[in-house]
C-alpha cells in the first residue's frame, strides 16, 4: 500500500519538512457527522419522549434497559398476592446510570417506588419515565440515588417483577469447568446432588467485598455458596463450588463497592435441576449435559473455598516514583516506573503495571500506550519459574515482606528485536488506512508534554485511587531517543 513506505516512516523519524495534510476535506466531513450524530444522540431521547408524533410502544423500547447486554438484574421475584402487601428492597451503588422497575401482571397488582430518602418516588420528575400496557408497567429512573430502594407491591394476582440497572459494577457470565470443556451457565442441565466448578466474572476494580449465595425464583436465599478469588492478582474472576439443590434456583452476588455501599446482582437464569432418574425434558432441547466434574478438582474447591462474606483481595502498592528509560548509550525510549508492594498472603502474583497517556483525544489510536521492556524486583521470590523474575515469570511472594519493583516501558510501538540487535519501529497495525496512519504518526511524533495513568494489576491502585506520573514526557523524545538507537521500520 502506497501510504505505508520506508519513505513515510524515514519521513516521520528524521522529521524531514514536507508538508502533510492533516485534515482532508473527507475527514472534515466525516468529523462533521460525528459531531452531528453526537447531538442527535444527546437530543434525540428527551425530543422523543416530548414529541407525541412518537407512539409510546416505540418510546418504551427505545428507554427500555430489557434486552440490553450490560443491563443488571438487582431483584427477579415472582409469585401471588391474595390483598396482602410486599416490598421488594434494591440496592443501588454510586455510579449507576439508570435503574428500570418492570413489573408483569394484571390490573389487580400495583407498583410503587420508594427512594433512599424513604419518600416516595414522583413520577413527573424529568429523569423518571414511566410506560404502561395491560400486562405491564415500567418505571424508568435516570440517575438514580444511590442507597436502598424499596419496590412495593400491592393488591391481588400473580406478578413477576425485575429491577434492573446498569453503571460500572456488572457481574456476569456464568461458565461451568470441566476436565476439558467450558459450558454455559444458562445452557447446561444439571442433576440435583451433583457438584460443579463453576467461574464468574464481576467488577473487581469497583467491589471492595463479595458474597455469593443461591436463591429460589422469589428471591428467597437457599444455601450460601462457596468461592475464591481465582488468582490474587485477578480482581475480577471468581470460582464457585456449585452444589446443585434440588429446587429451582439462581446465583446472587452481593456486598459493598468501593464507595462502601451495599450493591446486589442476580444472574438471570433460573435452573431448574433434574433428579437423578428423571429422564430428559423435551421442553429442554437446547440444553447441554454437563458431564461429571473431575472429583480431584471438586476435593480441591472443598479445600480452598468457603462460604461468607470476604474483601477482595488487592496487592498493596507502599509508594512509587517515575523517571525517564534511558538506553544504554543514554537516549531516552520510555519511562522507569518504581514502586514498593506487599502481598496479602502467600501466593502467585503477577502485578502487571500499565501506563497510557492522562488525556486521550479524539482519534486517539493507542500508539503512546506503554508496554513492558524489562522488570526486576528485590528480594528475588523464593520459587520461579525463570532463574530471574521480569514480568512473565510466574513467582510467589510471601506476605509481609516488602518488595521493590523496576519497571522499564517503551511505547508500543517499538518492537523488541533482541538484546543485541536494538529496536524497530512497527507501523504495520497502523497501515490499513491512510487516515489512520496520519493520527499515529501525529502521536509519536507529538510535542505536547504528557503524563501518564498508572496502575497496577489486582492492586489497590486498580479501581481505588488515580496515580499519575511525577513527571511528564515529550512522545517526540521517545521516537528520536529510538532514532539515535538506530531504530529503523521493521521488516516483518
Amino acid at each position: 500500500m502506497w501510504w505505508f513506505s520506508a519513505a513515510r516512516a524515514d519521513l516521520v523519524i528524521n522529521r524531514r519538512p514536507r508538508v502533510i495534510p492533516l485534515v482532508t476535506p473527507a475527514t472534515l466531513r466525516r468529523r462533521l457527522a460525528v459531531i452531528i450524530f453526537g447531538l442527535v444522540g444527546l437530543l434525540g431521547p428527551a425530543s422523543s419522549a416530548s414529541n407525541p408524533a412518537v407512539p409510546p410502544a416505540v418510546r418504551a423500547q427505545n428507554q427500555t434497559v430489557e434486552e440490553d447486554p450490560n443491563a443488571q438484574h438487582l431483584a427477579i421475584v415472582q409469585g401471588e398476592l391474595a390483598g396482602e402487601a410486599r416490598e421488594v428492597v434494591v440496592m443501588v451503588e454510586a455510579g449507576a446510570l439508570r435503574l428500570e422497575s418492570i413489573l408483569e401482571a394484571g390490573p389487580g397488582v400495583r407498583m410503587s417506588i420508594i427512594n433512599p430518602a424513604e419518600r416516595p418516588l414522583v413520577l413527573d420528575e424529568p429523569n423518571v419515565a414511566v410506560t404502561e400496557t395491560a400486562q405491564r408497567r415500567s418505571i424508568l429512573v435516570w440517575d438514580p440515588r444511590p442507597g436502598v430502594w424499596r419496590i412495593r407491591l400491592e393488591g391481588q394476582g400473580r406478578y413477576r417483577l425485575r429491577a434492573i440497572s446498569q453503571g460500572e459494577l456488572f457481574v456476569c457470565c456464568g461458565q461451568i469447568l470441566t476436565l476439558n470443556q467450558i459450558f454455559a451457565l444458562e445452557r447446561s442441565r444439571f442433576v440435583a446432588g451433583s457438584a460443579h466448578q463453576v467461574q464468574i466474572f464481576a467488577s473487581g476494580y469497583s467491589i471492595d467485598s463479595i458474597d455469593i449465595k443461591l436463591v429460589d425464583q422469589d428471591g428467597q436465599v437457599i444455601a450460601p455458596v462457596r468461592f475464591r478469588q481465582n488468582d490474587p492478582s485477578n480482581l475480577s474472576s471468581y470460582v464457585l463450588l456449585l452444589e446443585v439443590p434440588a429446587q429451582p434456583f439462581r446465583i446472587m452476588v452481593e456486598g459493598r463497592d468501593l464507595s462502601n455501599r451495599p450493591f446486589r446482582r442476580i444472574l438471570p437464569p433460573l435452573i431448574t435441576p433434574l433428579r437423578e432418574s428423571e429422564p430428559r425434558r423435551e421442553s429442554e432441547p437446547l440444553l447441554a449435559d454437563i458431564p461429571q466434574p473431575n472429583p480431584r478438582a471438586i476435593d480441591e474447591l472443598r479445600q480452598t473455598t468457603s462460604a461468607g462474606l470476604r474483601p477482595v483481595t488487592r496487592t498493596s502498592i507502599l509508594s512509587w516514583s517515575d523517571e525517564p528509560y534511558l538506553s544504554a548509550r543514554g537516549n531516552p525510549i520510555g519511562i522507569r516506573v518504581r514502586f514498593r508492594a506487599t502481598f496479602p498472603s502467600d501466593a502467585n502474583y503477577t502485578p502487571f503495571p500499565t501506563l497510557y497517556p492522562d488525556r486521550i483525544g479524539q482519534g486517539y489510536t493507542g500508539a503512546l500506550n506503554l508496554q513492558i521492556h524489562q522488570a526486576t524486583v528485590s528480594p528475588q521470590p523464593l520459587e520461579m519459574s525463570q532463574p530471574a523474575w521480569s514480568h512473565i515469570t510466574r513467582g510467589r511472594f510471601q506476605a509481609g515482606v516488602e518488595y521493590q519493583f523496576v519497571i522499564d516501558l517503551v511505547p508500543s510501538y517499538a518492537f523488541a528485536q533482541g538484546s543485541e540487535k536494538g529496536f524497530c519501529l512497527n507501523y504495520r497495525p497502523y497501515s490499513n488506512q491512510p487516515g489512520l496512519l496520519e493520527r499515529f504518526e501525529r502521536e509519536i511524533s507529538s510535542r505536547q508534554r504528557t503524563r501518564f495513568r498508572f496502575n497496577v494489576s489486582g492492586s489497590n491502585f486498580e479501581g481505588r485511587m488515580v496515580a499519575v506520573t511525577e513527571k511528564t514526557y515529550l512522545p517526540v523524545d521517545w521516537l528520536n531517543g529510538l532514532k539515535r538507537e538506530g531504530a529503523a521500520l521493521c521488516t516483518f
